[in-house]
């Protein structure tokens, strides 16, 4: 029984409409990115005409739905590939990391003493002379006088002791990760290749080749 038939039949048995030829991929599991319109027409188109190695089609249906789950790693997979974007022509890429961790503790510790002793004098001198002047004269005559003088002293003795220390811990933790990607020494002409059959690759033909193995006899 070819697949264009076995889908004919299912219809017929789940009754959906007979020209509905994309009914027996509904509940498949399939990568949101991927086109389930463009799917159906790409597996009809490869295998519509081959023979299904399951005969019934309750089986056939079972292992059709067993597929897309059994490749729905691989497909997420390559999907990441087929978006990811990138630079052709470049070949390598470098990344530089650069970590520092400074940490520093500082104690400092001070003791202050003073301390003041002195002594105190004093020397006073006194001498007095008295003066008297005559009754008709204008002049002032030595009788008596003072004079007086002195002085103070003073010694302070001053005793300042200081008690310093300090701790200092210093610590310096410096990480420089250095990484390269990428193929060194290739030629922008084998990178042109590479991507030339990059944009040869489609992702609905693989599943497609993946899908006849799997699912239908091979003759050739």
């Amino acid at each position: 029984m070819t697949f264009l038939d076995m889908i004919e039949m299912y219809n017929a048995k789940m009754g959906n409409d007979l020209d509905n030829i994309e009914s027996i991929f509904n509940n498949i599991v399939l990568d949101s990115r991927l086109d389930k319109s463009t799917l159906a027409s790409t597996l009809l188109d490869q295998c519509g005409a081959m023979h299904c190695i399951y005969e019934t089609t309750a089986t056939f249906k079972y292992f059709s739905d067993n597929f897309f789950k059994k490749y729905e790693w691989n497909i997420k997979r390559l999907m990441d590939t087929v978006d990811a974007e990138y630079n052709p022509l470049v070949n390598k890429k470098l990344n530089w990391t650069e970590t520092t961790d400074i940490e520093q503790n500082l104690d400092t510790d001070e003791d202050r003493s003073k301390q003041n002793t002195g002594t105190q004098g004093s020397v006073y001198n006194e001498n007095e002379t008295n003066t008297i002047s005559a009754m008709n004269s204008s002049n002032y005559e030595p009788d008596n006088k003072r004079d007086t003088s002195g002085s103070n002293t003073r010694t302070d003795n001053l005793n300042e002791s200081i008690n310093a220390s300090k701790d200092e811990n210093l610590t310096w933790d410096e990480t420089d990760v250095h990484t390269e990607e990428g193929i060194i020494n290739t030629t922008y002409q084998d990178l042109i290749e590479k991507e030339r059959k990059q944009a040869r690759f489609n992702i609905y033909n693989w599943i497609a080749d993946k899908y006849a193995k799997e699912l239908f006899l091979l003759v050739y």
